[in-house]
């Protein structure tokens, strides 16, 4: 009892039944030790023949500091070593041992100390869900010395039951101490003013700001798509990587191109554009995925799988991808990959450029509409129009054949961005910041010079010539220190209305297949040799055709 011989000296008849001894006992955390206290000044009380008196203030006292302490907000703070933040914890004691509260035992009329969790833990932000109009609440949590952050939902933290889920993070926590875990946090988002932040499920702008290059936003898709978020990362030298790219784009008109689609894509909403696909095409070799692997590396990690994506998915996938990233580019490689599954690639198209995925209902409420603005960069064997595709479709591409090689050392520069990537990224959405409303200018000057050197072109085709020559006048500014490429680099692969018209086009393949099939033509030189079908007459003006063989012809050609 050395421990507490001064203390247990200054007892007498007068302090030894206050409040303030009562205190004093209850300050040691032990339970053990204080209960070594507590009997040695009941033996005090007993000596000066006041052992009832004792006990019973201890136990009006004990109650007394339990309600007290209770819901208190000031007073004790978290001490937990290298915490993110500091708390007011109140009744909670909060240091590297865990968390815990003095629990008021009415078996014994006593304190005893129990934790509601054994690692250090707290809420550190207020999530507001722009999307989903959902709160959720972010956490840090220490092990071994390490903190960690997850997000999960308001309700996971307010139900015991739900509240066990947070052990597959690493927190302890069992149906034991559950109870005492909900109610921690509870007091914690109470009698704290937490900051309360605004969070979205995508990357790419939210009003001003562009996720993840801010502080104010946060992003909050923990589980559907924290692998490609991850992708989003820094790695390596600017200096090599600017150095790299300028020398690629010297060398190849596609690969700038290919680049300036990738830049083009922030720039869709903030100019009120349509998403649009960039598709090079050609045979294996010609440098096409190493090509867009350097777009992607802009952002990110470039690899396959990563910032890059095979093609190897379903039309869900592919969408929910696309809603994920807004306004960053999507990436997929290999695009014959799902030839066969689609046919043609008019439905994916339409579906991928259209900026919004298909309504969808589950239980007894509406999904929330999942929407995009974002370049689509494709590869592949084969053009992805074809003669029958549809205007819409044709109006939302530009493709060009890869003939000549896009990069000479495929293997050395895939090996050089998966080390350099991810360099200009925020650099390049602080330049379209600090533009402003000069992007819009910008953007229109580049339109209508576009319909004004080649006034046959659709206000699609425009548009799109539009974005990317204005992403590269801005990359080419603030990023490669160069001149921005010309009209008459993006000029030559834009159709004319003609072109994109279905009509024209239509009319265009009847006229050769009925030059090709003379003979079923009464009025030719051939007609006495055909033996099978007759079409209709051909005269010195005019042809005239059977209507269900015009029919069947364009319907056989994919019209």
């Amino acid at each position: 009892m050395t421990l507490y011989e001064d203390f247990l000296s200054r007892l007498n008849a007068e302090n030894i039944c206050t409040l303030d001894t009562v205190e004093e006992i209850a300050k040691i955390d032990e339970p053990t030790k204080r209960l070594e206290l507590k009997t040695a000044v009941t033996n005090v009380a007993k000596k000066l023949g006041m052992k009832r008196d004792f006990e019973t203030i201890y136990k009006a006292g004990i109650r007394e500091i339990a309600r007290r302490n209770r819901g208190v907000v000031g007073g004790r703070k978290t001490k937990f070593t290298n915490q993110p933040v500091q708390l007011m914890c109140g009744e909670w004691e909060c240091d590297d041992s865990g968390v815990r509260a003095a629990v008021f035992n009415k078996s014994n009329d006593d304190y005893e100390y129990q934790y509601a969790c054994t690692i250090p833990i707290m809420p550190v932000e207020l999530l507001s869900n722009a999307n989903t109009r959902t709160e959720r609440v972010r956490i840090a949590y220490a092990i071994g010395g390490e903190w960690r952050y997850i997000t999960v939902d308001r309700l996971t933290i307010a139900s015991s039951t739900r509240i066990v889920e947070l052990s597959n993070n690493g927190i302890e926590v069992t149906s034991e101490n559950a109870r005492l875990l909900v109610r921690f946090m509870a007091d914690m988002i109470a009698g704290n003013d937490l900051p309360r932040l605004d969070a979205v499920s995508h990357v790419g702008w939210h009003e001003d700001e562009f996720v993840p290059y801010t502080d104010s936003v946060r992003f909050d898709g923990e589980h559907e798509n924290r692998s490609l978020f991850d992708s989003i990362n820094v790695a390596g030298s600017r200096a090599k990587w600017v150095e790299c790219m300028n020398s690629l784009i010297d060398k190849s008109k596609l690969f700038r191109l290919t680049m300036a689609a990738s830049f083009a894509s922030p720039l869709i909403s903030r100019v009120h554009a349509l998403p649009f696909v960039w598709h090079l095409w050609g045979g294996t070799g010609s440098g096409k995925t190493v090509a867009t692997m350097c777009a992607m590396s802009i952002w990110g990690n470039p690899r396959l799988g990563a910032m890059t994506r095979t093609m190897n998915m379903t039309q869900n996938s592919m969408m929910a991808t696309a809603a994920f990233l807004r306004d960053l580019p999507f990436a997929g490689d290999e695009l014959q990959i799902i030839k066969e599954k689609f046919g043609s690639y008019d439905k994916l198209i339409m579906a991928v450029t259209e900026g919004v995925d298909r309504g969808r209902m589950s239980y007894n409420k509406n999904e929330p509409m999942k929407t995009w603005s974002c370049s689509f960069l494709f590869t592949g064997e084969d053009p992805v129009t074809h003669f029958s595709s549809g205007g819409g479709v044709i109006n939302r591409v530009i493709e060009a054949e890869a003939s000549e090689k896009l990069v000479a050392d495929g293997n050395g520069t895939v090996e050089f961005i998966n080390a350099n990537h991810g360099l200009v990224g925020e650099e390049y959405i602080n330049a379209l910041k600090s533009l402003g409303e000069d992007v819009k200018e910008m953007y229109s000057r580049y339109y209508a010079s576009v319909l004004q050197c080649l006034p046959d072109t659709t206000d699609k085709k425009a548009q799109t010539a539009a974005l990317m020559l204005t992403a590269d006048l801005i990359a080419s500014t603030y990023i490669f220190d160069r001149e921005p490429m010309s009209l008459n680099d993006i000029i030559p692969l834009l159709k004319t209305a003609d072109e994109v018209s279905i009509s024209e086009r239509a009319h265009t393949h009847i006229m050769d297949v009925i030059a090709m099939n003379a003979n079923r033509f009464y009025g030719t030189d051939n007609d006495e040799h055909n033996n099978g079908e007759i079409w209709g007459k051909v005269t010195s003006q005019e042809v005239i055709i059977n209507k269900n063989v015009l029919c069947r012809l364009l319907c056989e050609s994919g019209f």
